[in-house]
């Protein structure tokens, strides 16, 4: 049975209940004998569109969990430097929770959420924003981070949590590719890039996650588990694009590369930020890859602008063309099949795209 306590129900504007406590949430997904379980994940929520159908469309999944990716909020970032406390940064986040389809959602999934460049404070910002402690304690305050715990204490928002069945674990695993990041290499406008063209730096000491955050994630993955979920708010396998991405600091890419293919049990990438939608598998015999054939699944955005990457590039996309309209994703986990289904949704609820693995 989902196990629960009676302080999960609570909810105020200011600050959601505690769902991640010291680092980790603890959820039993669905009965006993029940075999399929169901958890959603999106990014790019709009703020100030709170009224947007794809709430209805996620609560009508009924999922168990649900993972925020990243630019959960739009900050007005003019607002929060010019006040430069944690008053400064809540009120996006109000707007957030006074959302009556993010109460929904609330009232039947246990929340999971990391960020990324704008519930961060800084567009395509990294360790240089002047702010980004105040920034954390609001992050971890409305998500109901304990200031007990060690991700309350501990810099960044990086954290892990267990999806638990009867048939065996899933660890959900929430990086921060903000906090520690080193700067991106941004060149001048090219046709192929003309509104924004990162590439990839020849730092071989740039760093994405910093090396506490390595060495944490590193043990992560090497955990007792039947899956690991990864969350990154920026794309991991496509690399060929012009906007953020891993592929833009190609020896942490490849360091996450082989932590995943070190890691104790098979691993699926979920990511958002890209205002698209597609579904990525690196191949088992790529030159790079971790042995078996590695699914990203980019889900962005919820409820903000959508209609970009049209012809954009991607070699390692299945399942049909990228997703340019609002969207959310689904995971159903078969258990009794050792499956997960992974699909990406419109504002309907409608199934676009679609892919089965075999664990």
């Amino acid at each position: 049975m989902l196990k629960t306590n009676k302080s999960l129900s609570l909810f105020s504007i200011t600050h959601l209940v505690a769902v991640l406590l010291s680092g980790l949430a603890l959820v039993a997904w669905g009965d006993e004998s029940d075999q399929l379980t169901t958890f959603a994940f999106g990014s790019c929520a709009d703020d100030e569109n709170p009224d947007h159908p794809i709430w209805n469309a996620i609560v009508e999944a009924n999922p168990s969990a649900m993972i925020f990716m990243g630019d959960n909020v739009y900050l007005d970032v003019p607002t929060a430097m010019a006040d430069g406390t944690v008053e400064g940064f809540k009120p996006d986040y109000e707007r957030l929770a006074s959302n009556k389809g993010f109460q929904k959602l609330r009232e039947i999934a246990d929340f999971f959420a990391t960020w990324d460049d704008n519930d961060y404070g800084a567009g395509d910002g990294g360790r240089e924003f002047a702010l980004r402690e105040t920034s954390q304690r609001q992050f971890l305050d409305f998500w109901g981070v304990a200031s007990e715990s060690v991700r309350y204490k501990t810099p960044g928002v990086y954290g892990y949590g267990w999806l638990n069945s009867q048939e065996g674990n899933v660890q959900v695993i929430l990086t921060d590719s903000r906090y520690f990041r080193s700067p991106i290499t941004v060149a001048p406008p090219t046709p192929k890039c003309p509104f924004r063209n990162i590439v990839p730096t020849d730092d071989a000491q740039a760093t994405m996650l910093g090396e506490n955050q390595w060495t944490w994630l590193e043990e992560r993955l090497k955990a007792p588990a039947k899956m690991h979920i990864l969350v990154s708010g920026i794309q991991v396998i496509p690399d060929e694009h012009c906007f953020e991405r891993w592929g833009a600091m190609p020896v942490e890419r490849q360091r996450l590369l082989d932590a995943i293919g070190e890691a104790s049990a098979p691993t699926i990438i979920l990511s958002g930020d890209r205002h698209l939608g597609e579904i990525s598998m690196l191949p088992s015999d790529d030159e790079n890859g971790v042995g078996y054939d590695l699914y990203e699944v980019t889900s962005s955005s919820l409820s903000s602008s959508s209609g970009f990457g049209e012809g954009e590039p991607n070699r390692f996309r299945v399942a049909g063309d990228n997703v340019r309209v609002n969207n959310f994703g689904l995971a159903i986990i078969d258990r009794e099949n050792s499956s997960v289904r992974l699909e990406l949704r419109d504002q309907s609820g409608e199934v676009l795209r679609s892919s089965t693995l075999r664990l």
